[in-house]
Parts: structure tokens; C-alpha cells; sequence
């Protein structure tokens, strides 16, 4: 019976890869877009799953009779040892004729994969700088010479009811980063997590002179004090709102340093007017 349940699993597994092989729709294929995940398709699976359907068989048949499915074993681990020899060199003629002629810039580009995402934060490469716009728009707003009074880790909510995420590691509808404070205005700009996961920098920079309120908001809450509905992937702290006459804007502030971070923005710009 257990010979039965190993020839099961290996069909199974078998007819997955050949799903994703074929590729005959976009979830069939987004193995291919996901980090590890070729490796798996390629080259373990496919011998993996005929090693587990011959041992199933063989196991199946009387002993008499096993070495009639000595051919097949063989087989099995000659699949089996092609796919270890892909999963150390990688020839680029292995895979579906799709998989092949697919940009290299396409692969592993699934931000909605945790592994991928993380994977691509590592690597960066796209040649996005946040923080480097960020002193530049400070210099031509600000002046060379201004100095950030205080800074807070945090995040810009760029959309409160946002359900999605912009990717895995991210928080629904919040951009990570840290907000700086100056006399002349706050400043957000992304971290480096973001740049390496986004496409173009995320700078916001609220001059003194725009800014007509300051004030803390419950956790998930918008622009409008009313919290979200849904904890997950929302930050558990209370939030700050800056209002300005053209729009509000909020902040999360890590650590529950929202309170402070009101007060200290209150404060020097009170001082700066």
C-alpha cells in the first residue's frame, strides 16, 4: 500500500511540473518569476518525481517481478542526476521554449514573492536613490547650509484604504523611510529596501510656510482620524498628520514616536516663524 501512495505523489508531482512547463497561463508560469523557484521546476522536480514514481512501482510488484522495473529505476536516476548537473550549471537551453525566451529582467521579478522580494533588496542594481534626491531637493529648497533638527524611522501612507501591497515587503499602502525634521519644513524620503524594490525615488518635502496643522491619528487611520479595517501588515502605532491648505498627509513613526515627533515639528517650526 505504501508502494501505491509513493507512485501517487510521484504522478502528482510529475503532472505539476508539467503544468508549469507548459505554461498555458500566467499562474502556470510564475514559478518563473519567483526566486529558487526555476531551480525547482528545472531541474529537481522532473527527476524527483519519476525517482518516487519507479520506487513506488517497484515497491508494488511482487518481488518476482521488481527486476522488470529496473529500466524505469535507471531512468528515474539519470533524470534525477540531469537535474542536479542543471541545478549547478544552468545550461540556458534547458527549459520550455516560453521559459527561454524570456528577458533575463523578467525573471525573479515577482516583488510579491517574500524570497523574491527580499532576494531583489539585496541584490539592488536599480540605481534608485531616495535619500541622495532627497538631500539635493533639501539643498534647493532649504539652502546648503540647513540641518535636520530631529529624524523618525517610519513610513509615508500614501493610501490609507489601499488593501494591497506594493510588494512583499511592504505595508498596505505605506511607502518606508524616515522623516526628517528641518526649520524650514519636513522632509520624507524611502530607505534603501524601497529603492531597491521601486522604480523611481519617493521624496515629499512640506515647507514651513505650507504646513497649517500637526497632529497624531490612531493606528491605520487616514487623513479623516478613522482607523482601517484589518491589522495585517499595518503598523500597530499611531500615526502623524501633517495638514498643509492644498492636502494632509500621514506619516507612521516607528516605535510609537508619533506624539513626539508632532511636538517636535510644532515646536521648531513655531521657533523658525
Amino acid at each position: 500500500m505504501a508502494g501505491f501512495w509513493i507512485a501517487l505523489a510521484g504522478v502528482a508531482l510529475l503532472a505539476y511540473t508539467g503544468w508549469c512547463w507548459a505554461g498555458r497561463s500566467t499562474r502556470a508560469r510564475r514559478w518563473s518569476r519567483r526566486t529558487s523557484w526555476d531551480s525547482m521546476i528545472l531541474g529537481l522536480f522532473p527527476g524527483l518525481g519519476l525517482v518516487l514514481f519507479a520506487s513506488g512501482v517497484a515497491a508494488m510488484l511482487p518481488e518476482p517481478a521488481v527486476g522488470f522495473a529496473a529500466p524505469l529505476i535507471l531512468v528515474a536516476f539519470a533524470v534525477f542526476g540531469m537535474g542536479m548537473i542543471y541545478l549547478v550549471f544552468k545550461p540556458r537551453w534547458w527549459g520550455p521554449r516560453w521559459y527561454r525566451r524570456m528577458p533575463a529582467s523578467r525573471r525573479h521579478s515577482d516583488l510579491d514573492d517574500p524570497v523574491t522580494a527580499v532576494r531583489a533588496s539585496l541584490v539592488g542594481g536599480r540605481g534608485v536613490d531616495s535619500q541622495q534626491a532627497a538631500r539635493r531637493a533639501v539643498t534647493e529648497r532649504f539652502g546648503a547650509k540647513a540641518q535636520a533638527v530631529a529624524a523618525y524611522d517610519g513610513g509615508y501612507v500614501r493610501d490609507p484604504d489601499r488593501a494591497e501591497r506594493d510588494h512583499a515587503l511592504a505595508r498596505r499602502g505605506t511607502v518606508s523611510g524616515r522623516v526628517e525634521v528641518f526649520a524650514e519644513g519636513v522632509v520624507f524620503a524611502a530607505d534603501r529596501t524601497e529603492d531597491s524594490l521601486r522604480e523611481d525615488p519617493t521624496v515629499l518635502v512640506l515647507p514651513s510656510a505650507a504646513v497649517t496643522g500637526v497632529r497624531v491619528v490612531p493606528a491605520r487611520a487616514g487623513a479623516d482620524g478613522r482607523p482601517r479595517r484589518g491589522v495585517l501588515h499595518r503598523s500597530p502605532f499611531r500615526r502623524l498628520v501633517i495638514d498643509t491648505a492644498a492636502d494632509s498627509y500621514v506619516f507612521e513613526v516607528a516605535f510609537g514616536k508619533a506624539n513626539q515627533a508632532a511636538t517636535t515639528i510644532q515646536s521648531t517650526m513655531r521657533l523658525a516663524r
